[in-house]
């Protein structure tokens, strides 16, 4: 996925300026970006819905029992 694809997506869909994009290490299923925003960084992980629901899902159960983890907006949106 092209970087300046994912700044000017996320900058339609969060409502910021996205000032620069990084490729992070991703999973075979999955790419992951970090999101320099004037309002705060941001990853974006782009893969299937179901893949993210679920890692979404993880997330909130782990970080209710404690565990830091992820916070997860928008997921499969």
């Amino acid at each position: 996925m092209d970087e300046a694809l994912v700044a000017a997506v996320t900058a339609r869909q969060l409502g910021r300026a996205v000032r620069q994009v990084q490729r992070l290490s991703g999973f075979v299923q999955n790419e992951d970006f970090l999101l320099h925003t004037d309002s705060g960084d941001f990853v974006l992980k782009a893969s299937d819905a179901a893949a993210v629901r679920a890692e979404a899902w993880a997330c909130q159960r782990v970080a209710a029992a404690g565990v830091p983890a992820p916070r997860n907006s928008h997921a499969g949106t």
